[in-house]
C-alpha cells in the first residue's frame, strides 16, 4: 500500500499547527504573509484555507510541484486527470498563487511554488514518522513515473535490459529518458524535475547523494585489419598515428578529453578530425573513411557494426571513467526510488 494511503486513512486532517510551523517563515501571499511577519495570530481566512488541506491533498501537492505535471501528478496519485486538475484549482486558492503555469508544452513552478516544495517535503516526511510508516514499495501494483537523465552511450548500455525488467516486474511504472547537463542536473535534482541522474562527473553539493555503478574502460572501433584472427589490438603508437573520429553526446568534450589526458601521460598525443555528438552514427563513420574513435566497452557491444568494422582492445593503459547514480534528498527515503536504484544495478550487463 501507498505510503500516502496509508497516512491518508491514519489522518483525516492535517494539523494546522504543523502546517504553521512550516509556513512561519511566510511562504503563504496574501492576508496570511503580513500576519505573521508581523507576529500578529493567522486571520481566521488563513485558517480556514490550510483548514481545507487534508493529507492526500498534501501528498496531491508535492506530486504537482515535484512532477510539474498534473497527468504524471494524477498517475501518482492514481486519480484521473481532471480530478488532479480540480486538486491544483483548490491548491490556487488556499496558498493564493498559480503554484505552475504553462510555459509552451511544459509547466514551470512558480517563485512561491519553488518555496513551497521543500517545506511540503519535509512537512510529509514528520508526517510519516509521526504515523509510523514504513511501507514498501509494491511494484507490481503502483503507478510510479520516474525521470531519469543520462547520456547516449549509459542509455545503450542499461536502458535495454532495465526496461525489460521493468515491464515484468512493475507494469504500471513509466520512465522518461533526457540528456544529461552537468551544470543544470544539480538543480534539476533539487527541485524534482529529475528523480535520478547517470553519468560522471556531476559537481558535488549539499544534498546530493552518490552511488559508484561501474569504472568502464575505452576500446577503439575501426576498420578491420586485412590480415587479422582472433582479438584485435592496437598499440599506443598505433592509436595516435591514426586519425580520430570523437563522440561528444554535450559538446563539452569531457571524454576526449579524459583519452587525452591519459595517453599524455605515456608520452602520446593524438590528431582528432571530427566530432560528432552520436555513438550509433560512429561505425559508419569509421566504415567509410581512415578515422578510428575511442567509446567505452559497453557502449561498443551495443552498436550495430558494419560487416568492415571491428572493436579492437588498447594494448596500452586505457582511459577509463566511472559512472555513478546521482540523487537528492527529496528521493533518498523514498521507497519507489530506492526500489528503482536496486533495479538498475540489477540490470548492469556483465563486462
Amino acid at each position: 500500500m501507498a505510503v500516502a494511503t496509508l497516512v491518508f486513512r491514519s489522518f483525516t486532517r492535517i494539523r494546522v499547527a504543523l502546517f504553521r510551523q512550516a509556513l512561519s517563515c511566510g511562504h503563504l501571499n496574501g492576508d496570511v504573509e503580513p500576519e505573521i511577519k508581523s507576529g500578529k495570530s493567522i486571520s481566521p481566512s488563513a485558517l480556514d484555507r490550510l483548514g481545507n488541506v487534508d493529507f492526500h491533498t498534501l501528498f496531491a501537492l508535492a506530486a504537482l510541484l515535484r512532477g510539474r505535471s498534473v497527468s504524471r501528478a494524477a498517475a501518482q496519485m492514481e486519480v484521473s486527470q481532471p480530478a488532479m486538475s480540480r486538486t491544483l484549482d483548490r491548491l490556487r486558492i488556499v496558498f493564493q498563487d498559480a503554484l505552475l503555469v504553462r510555459e509552451g508544452n511544459h509547466m514551470l513552478l512558480t517563485a512561491h511554488g519553488k518555496e513551497l516544495l521543500p517545506i511540503v517535503e519535509k512537512l510529509l516526511e514528520t508526517t510519516a514518522q509521526l504515523a509510523g510508516v514504513n511501507a514498501p514499495f509494491d511494484a507490481a501494483t503502483q503507478v510510479r513515473h520516474f525521470s531519469l537523465a543520462c547520456n547516449e552511450h549509459i542509455q545503450l548500455s542499461l536502458a535495454p535490459s532495465l526496461l525489460t525488467a521493468l515491464r515484468t516486474a512493475a507494469p504500471s511504472i513509466t520512465a522518461q529518458f533526457s540528456p544529461l547537463h552537468r551544470s543544470g542536473a544539480v538543480d534539476a535534482l533539487a527541485s524534482g524535475e529529475l528523480d535520478l541522474c547517470i553519468g560522471s562527473a556531476i559537481p558535488s553539493a549539499p544534498g546530493i547523494h552518490t552511488s559508484l555503478l561501474y569504472s568502464e574502460a575505452f576500446v577503439c572501433v575501426m576498420r578491420k585489419p586485412r590480415h587479422t584472427g582472433g582479438k584485435v589490438r592496437i598499440s599506443l603508437k598505433d592509436f595516435c598515428a591514426l586519425p580520430h573520429l570523437d563522440v561528444s553526446p554535450t559538446g563539452l568534450t569531457l571524454l576526449g578529453e579524459l583519452i587525452n589526458r591519459t595517453i599524455r601521460k605515456q608520452g602520446g598525443s593524438r590528431q582528432v578530425v571530427y566530432t560528432i555528438s552520436s555513438f550509433m552514427a560512429a561505425p559508419q563513420i569509421v566504415s567509410e573513411t581512415d578515422m578510428i574513435c575511442a567509446i567505452p566497452a559497453r557502449t561498443a557491444r551495443r552498436l550495430a557494426l558494419p560487416d568492415n568494422v571491428v572493436v579492437a582492445e588498447l594494448a596500452f593503459e586505457a582511459p577509463a571513467t566511472d559512472v555513478s547514480m546521482y540523487w537528492h534528498n527529496l528521493t533518498h527515503r523514498d521507497a519507489a526510488c530506492d526500489w528503482l536504484r536496486a533495479e538498475i544495478r540489477r540490470a548492469l550487463p556483465a563486462r
